[in-house]
Parts: structure tokens; C-alpha cells; sequence
């Protein structure tokens, strides 16, 4: 045991005062006792003999009332077992995620319970310590030093954010914001340790110069059904077409959820409702279809009830039936072509077609897809916008007349041995590989494909095993070179003279898929709150204009790179929520978005208290709390760092001491 106060034991010297007191009260007097008072006498030792034993028991009660009253003050303590609570700097992480508005107790969001710890664990360290506090927006008052009133005002301030970030990198952000000269410090880490977010934990590389104390959040157990992910059967329906959305519902519990209502609205009005039934730790699918003529933009969303994780009870999307694909066709003829008829539907497609001799080469970055149809020779000029266009990721489809210039070809074709047959002359071709991902959900009946067209093969370039289209003796009709774009190659023209393919079945969903992947910038149907960077479409921009995101009646404005054909967006992850933005600028609504959460939110397993204490099993300066509330866990931390007090059970025992002193005065008579 220590004492605090070790100089208050000195009063220790005031234990003589009642002693010098009590001896005065017994001086010796002198009785003489007559004959007939002999019975008195033994009546008055016997009074004598109690009145001695009464003052000796009150002259124990004030030496240790006295005894005990000097120990309060001198504070003794157990000494604590490990050093702490002594650094001039404090460092707090309190993580703030949606999971975080789970329970912890009746009606207590462990977010609350969080920023209670926090603020009994600045009471706990001097008043002079300075204290950053980190959450996962990483805002910018991490970044300053904070008193413990500053630190208080702050907690205020803290709400749910969309922002999931990792042990490590969290770690790392803390590192950064201590001194560069400490070589110790103390971080307080407040968490409830989801396992779909903590991430991967190098327990090799973790240093020991700093004591991390590990504050877990232990959850109401619960499970959680929320919409995994949805898609469309078709991204490129025609808006007087019908619709079909797939959603993916999850239950993370153990047990099956029956008779789950979902409905899905279109523009704030309900087009779809169904009751499903999920399987214990199970995904379901389900079809809906959302109705005919809808708008450019549509607003939908999925809502579901799940208690008592509500906060991903609401998803959100957009489809935009204006989203079309861009194709330019640059050709040797006038005459119309193939091409200019298989994307011909002005719904999917805005299609343009110029010869070769008054292309305006400027619109090549512009598009999605460039179709190259018999040209004899790529001039250089437009070889090298091709070549970059291929290198920014762009689509081309190169289409050879029945007697290309070889030399340009080959410095277009990077990467393949190219050359001319001997001979001209049709040959048929194989049925195609449906087992290649690239025909997936191309023919729902492969039994009509089978008897192949014949085409004339006018370029060759080796084998390719992963061919999209052979002829029967194994040569590549059609093969998808990928670089930092793709490159599709027919092996001959596609005319009527020299083949057929171009009126068989099969050439327009092959020419569909192809455009179909072309599209790199397909407004998505959903983004993730804390999504780093979207990319929004546009037609012409000023270089000086101001892009916002409004939902209704509050503007954000975000990190934005105006580049050509495009704007780059960095949202505001830590003050957004899910729902509707419009991305404005100035007074043009340029697109509408949609924001969820992300899904790992809405996965609620945790790392048991055991199962933290084996993760970071062997690491010395990792302290793990166990503690059910604020007051709990402000012990918690003063018995490990500060020891424990006993002045509390001192002043209990003087208490005790001085009133048995009055009892003894006042019950117990002579």
C-alpha cells in the first residue's frame, strides 16, 4: 500500500492528545472507609471496575477514529500494475460507423456510450493534458490538439458517418498525428470491432512505442435482413419497354425470416410489393418489374421492414433511360453498311457514320465505341488518336477491306503476328463457346445457332484459343484483343460478297454485346457513400464551373477535376447520408445520383471479447477493457493505471470509530 499524501501522516503525532487526556481524568485519589460503610464499598468497585473499561473502550474508539481520519487524508492506494495515465498527450479513437447505432443496452446507441467513455476518460488524466480525438471522417480537428473542455464541446459534434475504415489505416492516421519526437504515448481505441470492417491486422508489424487500450462495445445480439445488391436484366431497355429489377436480399441471422414485405417505388409512387421468405444466413433473389414510359431519370427505392437494425432499411437507385451508347462508324464507302444497320435504334444508340476522307477526328474521344469498316489504310494522324483513344480505354472494332495496307494495320494491332492469306474464299464457321463469359446472357437458346454462316477470311493473325468467333478449320473469325481498351478484329469484310455473317442470327447480339461493353461510363444504378470518386458524363463544361451535389434543400460541394467529356467528384463521405443528389451546375441539373450505405454496415457479427483478446494475444502494450458502462470502465482505467484508492473505506471506518465513541458515551453507563 502507498499513500498520495505520505506528508499528512505526520498528524498521526495527534493519537497522543487523547492519551494525554484520558490519563489526566484517572489521577489517584485517596478513600477511607468506615466500618459501616463496608457494603457501599463493594457497591462502588464494582462501579468502578465498568466506568474503567467504558473509558478504555472510548479512548480506542478516538485513537482510531483520529488513526483513520490522518489516512483519509494521506489518500493510500494499491499501487496501480502498470504505468499510465501520466502522458501530457492522449490520443482517442472513437469510431463512429452506422453499426455504431446499435444497442448497447435499452434505448443506448453504442455511439452514446462511446462518447461517454470518452468524456470520463479525460476527467481520468491531469488537467493540463491535451487530447486528439480521431473518427472515421479523419475531419480536420484531428489534426489540432484539444483541452478537456475543448475535448467535451467536440463529442457534441459527433454523429453517424458513412466513412469504414480499417484497423490498420486508422492506426496509421493516429501515428501521423503524434509528434514526430514521441517516442511513447498512450491511444485509447472505442470501438464496436464489426468483422466485415476491421480489416486486415498485421500483428508482426505493430510497434511497441505506443500503448494502444482496446475498449470493445459488446452489441445486442441481433440478426439483420438488408438489400445485398440489385441489377437489371437489361441496363439498355427503351424506356416503353418493360423493366426487370433484381434484388438481393440478405439475412444474416441463424434463423429463417418469413412473410419479409418489400415494396419498390418509382418516382415516390409504389409499382412493386412482394412478402419473400429468407433462409437462416442466406441470400434470395427477387424479380420485379417496375412498369412501362418511364423518364429520362427515374427515382427508385426498395424498402424493407427489419428491426431492430433500421438505419439499411431503405435503398436507394436510379435508372436513366436517356443513357445511351455512342458509336462512330468511320467507313471506306457511301453506301450504307452493316454496322449503320445493327445500331439503328435511336433509343440504345446515338449512332453516327462519316467516309474516312470528312470525319471530324476530334469526336473519336467523345464516343464509346469507334467502328474502323474496310478502311485500306489507317493514315498515320488518325492511327495515333486511335492509339491513345485505345490507351484511355476506348472500344474499337476494326472491320478489314479484302486488302488491307499491312503496315498500318500491324501498328494498330500491337501485340499479334499479322498477314494476308494465300487465297480468298468462304469458309464456314463454329458454332460459338458458350461457355466464354462473354456470351453470357446472350442466347437464352443456344439450338438456333448452330447451322453457322460462311464469311471470307482477308487477315490472319495466329492462333487464339480464346477466339470470340472461329472458322471450322480453328482460325480466329473474331477475336477481343484487350489492352488498355479493347480491341475487337474480324478476320474480313462484312459485305454481302464476302460474307454472311452480317444476316445471320447471331451478328446482332455479338455487335450488341460488343457495344454494350464499350459503354465505360453507364450512369450506375447506386454508389456507395464512401465512394472515392464518380464520374459524371457531360457534354461541355467551363473549366471554372462549380459542380454541387443538392438533396433538397442542403448544397455540398465536392472535390472536383473537370477532364474532357467528364467530371471527377470526390463526395463528401463524412456529411453525407443515403438517399437522392442532384449534381448541379450552376442552375443545370446535369444528373441525378443515388447513395447507400456501404454493405458492410449492415453485416453486424463482431469480434467477441475473447476472440480480441487472441488477436492481439502476446502484444505487451496492448491493454483490452472489459467494462459495462462509463463509471465501470472510469474504474476499470483508474485501478490498472492510477491503483485503487482506499481513502474511501478509511473515511468509513473513522465514521464507524466516531460513532461508536457516542454510543459508548451515551449507552453504556456506569
Amino acid at each position: 500500500m502507498s499513500f498520495l499524501y505520505p506528508q499528512f501522516l505526520f498528524g498521526l503525532a495527534a493519537l497522543a492528545i487523547p492519551v494525554i487526556i484520558h490519563l489526566f481524568n484517572f489521577r489517584k485519589t485517596r478513600y477511607v472507609y468506615y466500618s459501616g460503610t463496608q457494603f457501599l464499598k463493594q457497591v462502588k468497585e464494582a462501579s468502578t471496575s465498568k466506568l474503567k473499561l467504558k473509558h478504555w473502550l472510548i479512548l480506542a474508539s478516538r485513537l482510531l477514529f483520529i488513526f483513520f481520519l490522518v489516512i483519509v487524508f494521506a489518500q493510500p492506494y494499491i499501487p496501480a500494475r502498470q504505468k499510465g495515465l501520466k502522458s501530457s498527450e492522449v490520443y482517442i479513437y472513437l469510431d463512429n460507423s452506422y453499426s455504431m447505432s446499435g444497442l448497447v443496452g435499452t434505448d443506448y446507441r453504442a455511439l452514446d456510450a462511446g462518447i461517454s467513455y470518452v468524456n470520463e476518460l479525460s476527467g481520468l488524466f491531469p488537467a493540463g493534458t491535451r487530447f486528439k480525438l480521431f473518427t472515421n471522417d479523419f475531419a480536420s480537428y484531428s489534426n489540432v490538439y484539444k483541452s478537456r473542455a475543448e475535448l467535451s464541446d467536440l463529442t457534441t459534434e459527433i454523429h453517424v458517418s458513412g466513412n469504414i475504415r480499417g484497423f490498420e489505416e486508422v492506426l496509421s492516421r493516429i501515428k501521423t498525428g503524434m509528434k514526430a519526437s514521441a517516442m511513447s504515448g498512450e491511444i485509447f481505441w472505442i470501438s464496436d470491432f464489426q468483422k466485415s470492417t476491421f480489416g486486415p491486422y498485421d500483428t508482426e508489424n505493430t510497434d511497441t512505442l505506443h500503448r494502444i487500450n482496446i475498449v470493445p462495445l459488446e452489441l445486442e445480439a441481433f440478426a439483420n435482413l438488408f438489400v445485398d445488391s440489385i441489377f437489371l436484366k437489361n441496363p439498355f431497355t427503351p424506356g416503353n419497354e418493360k423493366i426487370e429489377l433484381t434484388v438481393v436480399i440478405k439475412n444474416t441471422g441463424n434463423q429463417e425470416v418469413n412473410d419479409v414485405p418489400i415494396k419498390i417505388f418509382m418516382n415516390d409512387i409504389q409499382t412493386s410489393n412482394a412478402t419473400l421468405d429468407v433462409p437462416a444466413s442466406a441470400s434470395v433473389e427477387q424479380h420485379f418489374d417496375l412498369g412501362f414510359d418511364l423518364q429520362d431519370l427515374n427515382k427508385g427505392r426498395i424498402s424493407l421492414e427489419d428491426y431492430p437494425v433500421t438505419f439499411d432499411n431503405d435503398f436507394y437507385f436510379m435508372i436513366n433511360i436517356g443513357d445511351k451508347i455512342n458509336i462512330l462508324e468511320i467507313k471506306s464507302s457511301t453506301t450504307a453498311t452493316a454496322i449503320e444497320r445493327v445500331y439503328a435504334n435511336r433509343k440504345l444508340f446515338n449512332f453516327k457514320t462519316f467516309r474516312f476522307t470528312n470525319v471530324d477526328y476530334s469526336q473519336i474521344g467523345a464516343v464509346d465505341l469507334v467502328v474502323l469498316n474496310e478502311l485500306e489504310i489507317l493514315d498515320p494522324s488518325i492511327r495515333v488518336l486511335l492509339t491513345h483513344y485505345l490507351d484511355d480505354g476506348g472500344t474499337i472494332v476494326l472491320i478489314p477491306p479484302v486488302n488491307p495496307d499491312m503496315d498500318s494495320y500491324s501498328q494498330l494491332i500491337t501485340g499479334r503476328s499479322i498477314s494476308i492469306p494465300d487465297s480468298l474464299y468462304q469458309q464456314s464457321l463454329a458454332p460459338p463457346d458458350l461457355a466464354n463469359p462473354f456470351y453470357e446472357n446472350v442466347f437464352e437458346d443456344a439450338r438456333g445457332i448452330i447451322a453457322m454462316p460462311q464469311s471470307t477470311q482477308a487477315l490472319e493473325w495466329g492462333a487464339d484459343r480464346n477466339a470470340l468467333l472461329s472458322f471450322r478449320n480453328g482460325n480466329p473469325f473474331l477475336s477481343g484483343i484487350i489492352t488498355a481498351g479493347d480491341l475487337f478484329v474480324f478476320a474480313g469484310p462484312l459485305n454481302d460478297e464476302y460474307s454472311e455473317f452480317q444476316n445471320h442470327a447471331v451478328f446482332v447480339p455479338v455487335m450488341y454485346k460488343i457495344a454494350f461493353a464499350s459503354k465505360k461510363e453507364v450512369t450506375r444504378l447506386y454508389y456507395s457513400v464512401n465512394q472515392p470518386v464518380i464520374r459524371i458524363t457531360v457534354d461541355s463544361l467551363a473549366q471554372n464551373t462549380i459542380i454541387k451535389l443538392v438533396e433538397v434543400e442542403r448544397e455540398l460541394i465536392p472535390v472536383q477535376r473537370i477532364s474532357s467529356g467528364s467530371v471527377l467528384l470526390e463526395p463528401p463521405s463524412e456529411i453525407m447520408g443515403p438517399g437522392f443528389y442532384d449534381v448541379m451546375a450552376g442552375n443545370r441539373k446535369l444528373t441525378t445520383v443515388a447513395f447507400n450505405l456501404d454493405r458492410r454496415e449492415s453485416l453486424p457479427e463482431q469480434y467477441s471479447k475473447d476472440e480480441i483478446q487472441q488477436l492481439f494475444a502476446g502484444k505487451n502494450n496492448i491493454t483490452i477493457f472489459n467494462a459495462g458502462d462509463e463509471k465501470e470502465f472510469a474504474n476499470t482505467v483508474t485501478k490498472l493505471y492510477k491503483g485503487t484508492p482506499l481513502w474511501k473505506y478509511a473515511i468509513i471506518f473513522a465514521l464507524i470509530f466516531l460513532l461508536a465513541e457516542v454510543a459508548l458515551i451515551r449507552l453504556l453507563k456506569p
